[in-house]
């Protein structure tokens, strides 16, 4: 039984707002890839770095980018620091360009770090925060990135995909990703698809139809009709016939979401706004005895 081959990982950067791993092993060729990663805890915190056995099976050159604090690199400094690595590794392999590939935010910084970087493909499944106006965020990264909205580096996902030779951009239709398969407007060395019956976890999807190892590996290949193969052997389609579809269900989310917000200020704010009304009556006399 031959056994998987593994990669040697190197820490290289490791701060509160930023880790940064290398992964090597012999006789490993290639162009080198950049993996940005998710948001999930174990991935923004490099517990668990992902694509690492598809690399390590095609002995690509990796870096792995993570922002363990969730700011979508909005972090004063964070791109350009990225950036001065990555281009260190790049300067230290004798590579002139990079790939790069992530998930959710890391597919986020696949796509806009395009714009810094000489990026030959780029590889996004599930992009589902933009600061593009045009694009409903996810309502519940919304509060969580306030704070960082003035200072995104990067202002549209869709500048990225213009600035990669190539992107590769695959979204569920279902959940939060649909504003980005209904309004993003993808350049044509862009190939946007969709895999039906699917949410934000786009990753998993294609593992549980045997599609995600043959698509990451025939995409970071350029090899585009196996890598259409793939998507297809998982039933995926091009976003463009699966927008009606994605549409019907935005719609009927969005019309859900509405009666949901009426229910609540019809019956639960008066609640709420009676009852804190009680609380601040019967503190008040405590207060004025301090």
């Amino acid at each position: 039984m031959t056994s998987k081959p593994t990669m040697d990982l190197t820490r290289l950067v490791e701060t509160p707002d930023m880790i940064v791993t290398r992964g090597s092993m012999p006789d490993m060729s290639g162009v080198p890839v950049v993996v940005f990663a998710s948001a999930a805890e174990e991935t923004r915190q490099a517990i668990t770095l992902e694509f690492v056995q598809q690399l390590a099976m095609i002995g690509r050159p990796a870096i792995w980018i993570a922002d363990p604090n969730e700011t979508w690199y909005a972090t004063e400094g964070f791109v350009d620091r990225a950036c001065a690595i990555i281009e260190t590794e790049m300067a230290r392999l004798g590579a002139t360009q990079i790939d790069t590939i992530g998930a959710s935010m890391g597919a986020f910084g696949a796509l806009a770090f395009a714009e810094r970087l000489p990026v030959r493909t780029a590889i996004a499944l599930g992009t589902r925060f933009t600061p593009d106006r045009r694009i409903v965020p996810d309502p519940r990264r919304k509060k969580l990135l306030r704070p960082y909205l003035s200072k995104f580096p990067f202002r549209t996902i869709e500048a990225g995909m213009a600035a990669a030779e190539h992107a590769v951009v695959v979204h569920g239709d279902r959940g939060f990703d649909q504003p980005h398969v209904l309004r993003i407007e993808p350049p044509e060395t862009t190939e946007h698809w969709v895999v039906p019956e699917c949410g934000h976890l786009v990753g998993k999807k294609l593992r549980e139809r045997n599609a995600f190892q043959p698509f990451v590996r025939s995409a970071l290949a350029q090899d585009w009709d196996r890598m259409r193969e793939a998507l297809r052997s998982a039933d995926a389609r091009p976003a463009i016939e699966a927008r009606p579809v994605v549409e019907k269900y935005y719609t009927a989310r969005l019309a859900r979401e509405a009666k949901e917000n009426s229910r609540y200020n019809t019956l639960v704010k008066p609640v709420l706004r009676r009852i804190k009304t009680a609380l601040l009556t019967t503190t008040q006399p405590f207060q004025r005895q301090k």
